[in-house]
């Protein structure tokens, strides 16, 4: 209530001496109406600087049990999501479902589903074990070249 009561006295000493209001908060649904530009910091780096209504059109709202939470943010999509929004979330994920297409093409194009059908019916448990660290190392690569460039 109190809150309330200040917002409404700041917006109209606003109408009558209108001027920039620097506002520092945390509880962004109670002053959304109020936004005209919005810049978030994080760590003293500029994370957001954009105008509200852009920045209302990209909000997300995500609720779950915390842990499920913590796993979406924390996940590769939701770092690309928080750095780059939805256009860099789909230029994301269209990236790698052309790596895959595209590795589906060169076997296609050479012929080589047989020898690709071959290869996993005669996997022998050590064979496995390597494919398996080399997928790993390649995903565990991937990881950290993500969150690097999301992050920084």
């Amino acid at each position: 209530m109190a809150r309330q009561l200040f917002y409404d006295r700041l917006l109209a000493d606003f109408a009558e001496h209108p001027r920039t209001v620097v506002l520092s908060t945390h509880l962004i649904d109670e002053v959304a109406d109020l936004l005209e530009h919005v810049v978030v910091l994080d760590r003293g780096r500029v994370a957001l600087d954009a105008p509200a209504d852009e920045v209302r059109g990209a909000a997300m709202t995500v609720s779950g049990p915390a842990t499920v939470v913590e796993e979406f943010v924390a996940g590769w999509y939701g770092l690309v999501f928080r750095r780059w929004s939805m256009p860099g979330l789909v230029a994301f994920i269209a990236a790698q479902v052309l790596v895959i297409l595209a590795a589906v093409v060169v076997v296609s194009i050479t012929d080589n589903w047989p020898a690709v059908g071959h290869f996993f019916v005669t996997l022998t448990a050590p064979a496995l074990t390597g494919v398996l660290a080399a997928l790993a190392v390649a995903l565990g690569l991937g990881g950290f070249t993500s969150i690097r460039r999301v992050t920084v």
